[in-house]
């Protein structure tokens, strides 16, 4: 029987975005998958967390920079076989604790408690700020890479995660694992299914790549290529736990190679930058390119209006208007 501990992060970098996901969190905007009927509970924070981000922005003088990670929405349940055997009441108070000793006082932007699907589940919100001392001066500031920035520090996370929820008799999943528990068949069909999908995606790649990245289609293009190499890392490590697929493992070494080798050659045109660079650098760019495009515009189209003191006497005088103040006040 499964009873694992489970975490999960996403990173929201806009107020829209943590908007609406405290609609979907307060049920303000109806979720799909929940029971109308069902209980959802505000534990913590409030039902408008952007409203609460500014007003903790405010307080801790912090000013965002661009692309900043303003908020991490947390989702924290069980393995649904445990469903009946935890006492909620318990686990949620588990939670409460995990919290504030993980996170600094005040950073809670909303937790609820969902008990409307078929597992119980909390949804929290945080602001990743931290205090550091710059110029000898201690600063708030927003530092999600300080909580979940390396592979190493989310594995970490999820190790005290699973550590505090073991008194309810839940462990934490095997580190790195991706695998889903299937019949060796259905595996096998399935690891195919991926390899054929990410060969799929590499030559669409190379189309793209057909002709020179320009400013409009290289962001596509590094997003599309950073998604085959995630494929092709998790498709790697479920080739390389089964013996007769050796040779599939190399092919699939030999294909990675070769997209990481596209991304060099990219990343050597724009002078070594990082993707997130490159991608600023071309948003930048057609930014610049839209400003001029609306500016030629309006040159070309803007209409020429004789100054009242060179009007024609000849030219009709135009009707001076009713004054509709005293008919419009109320």
């Amino acid at each position: 029987m499964s009873k694992f501990a489970i975490t999960r992060i996403k990173k929201l970098k806009t107020i829209s975005k943590i908007s609406a996901a405290g609609k979907h969190n307060s049920r303000a905007d109806h979720a799909p998958n929940a029971d109308p009927d069902g209980e959802c509970k505000l534990l913590a924070g409030s039902n408008t967390p952007e409203v609460r981000f500014d007003e903790l922005m405010l307080k801790t003088g912090i000013k965002p920079r661009k692309n900043a990670v303003l908020a991490v929405e947390m989702l924290f349940t069980f393995s649904p076989e445990m469903k009946g055997k935890i006492s909620v009441d318990d686990w949620v108070e588990e939670h409460r604790k995990f919290i504030e000793n993980e996170f600094p006082k005040g950073s809670v932007l909303s937790a609820h408690l969902h008990l409307d699907e078929a597992t119980p589940h909390i949804q929290l919100m945080i602001a990743p700020i931290v205090k550091k001392t710059v110029r000898k001066k201690e600063q708030w500031r927003l530092a999600c890479k300080d909580y979940f920035g390396t592979p190493e520090k989310l594995r970490q996370y999820q190790d005290r995660y699973a550590s505090a929820m073991s008194v309810f008799g839940l462990e934490r999943g095997i580190r790195g694992s991706k695998a889903h528990h299937n019949k060796i068949k259905k595996y096998y069909t399935e690891l195919k299914n991926e390899v054929a999908q990410a060969k799929s995606d590499i030559e669409k790649i190379e189309v793209d790549l057909s002709e020179k990245p320009s400013y409009f289609n290289a962001p596509k293009i590094f997003y599309n290529m950073k998604k085959v190499l995630k494929k092709f890392k998790t498709v790697l490590v479920q080739a390389g736990k089964v013996p007769d697929l050796e040779q599939r493992n190399k092919q699939l070494n030999d294909e990675l190679s070769r997209s990481q080798r596209i991304i060099r050659g990219i990343r050597a045109s724009f002078g070594n930058a990082t993707t997130d660079e490159i991608v600023y650098i071309l948003t930048d760019k057609k930014a610049e390119i839209d400003a001029a495009k609306e500016q030629k515009y309006s040159e070309e189209n803007q209409v020429l209006i004789k100054p009242k003191a060179l009007l024609s006497d000849n030219e009709p005088k135009p009707e001076k208007k009713a004054d509709l103040s005293d008919e419009m006040a109320f």
